[in-house]
């Protein structure tokens, strides 16, 4: 059912919502999403781009909400749940945030950002053996992801592994050149 629905949204009218969206228009896009929520109230594509859409304009509450909707509607949404993780963090909600990219996680394996994010968050719990994990295994999905070698790095100096956390620190700088700043990181463990 869910792509019939999809058949019957205007592509044209999608398009330019999600350029309103990108182009920081987000109240224009609001109006035009609740629009199509009343004649498409099931639909969660709608949902996700109405919490994009609060998300930008910093309304973390009303963002989690229409995620959350999202996800009710399609629960393997795997979009929509990353999507709830992102916001659920800024909200400061951290189990929340676990519990989406998890989620994400389980309806798309291959999801290299939701492990990355769940990584960032358990190095911020304390778990930092189970955020290498995670963080690793967006490495194995993307080799080239600067962010995961430079939060691995990250993790790696909370455990003291400084040797590692340089390595980690040179592979984000390889992998792209703006991880400069991890340079001073490598500085600091190489003189200890």
């Amino acid at each position: 059912m869910q792509n019939n629905n999809l058949q019957n949204l205007d592509r044209n009218n999608l398009v330019s919502i999600v350029n309103d969206i990108n182009n920081g228009q987000s109240t224009k896009a609001l109006i035009a999403i609740e629009k199509l929520i009343k004649k498409f109230p099931n639909q969660a594509l709608l949902f996700n781009l109405k919490g994009a859409c609060y998300e930008s304009i910093k309304e973390l509450e009303k963002s989690i909400e229409s995620f959350t909707k999202a996800t009710e509607i399609h629960p393997q949404y795997a979009e929509a749940f990353y999507n709830l993780g992102v916001v659920q963090k800024k909200a400061g909600n951290l189990d929340g945030a676990i519990y989406s990219y998890q989620k994400t996680i389980s309806i798309d394996p291959s999801n290299a950002n939701a492990f990355n994010n769940l990584g960032n968050i358990l190095t911020q719990k304390g778990l930092i053996d189970k955020s290498i994990e995670y963080l690793k295994e967006a490495l194995n999905l993307n080799p080239k992801f600067a962010e995961a070698h430079n939060n691995i790095g990250l993790a790696n100096l909370e455990l003291n592994k400084l040797n590692e956390s340089k390595k980690s620190f040179l592979l984000a700088i390889e992998c792209n050149s703006q991880y400069e700043s991890c340079l001073l990181y490598t500085s600091d463990a190489a003189d200890e």
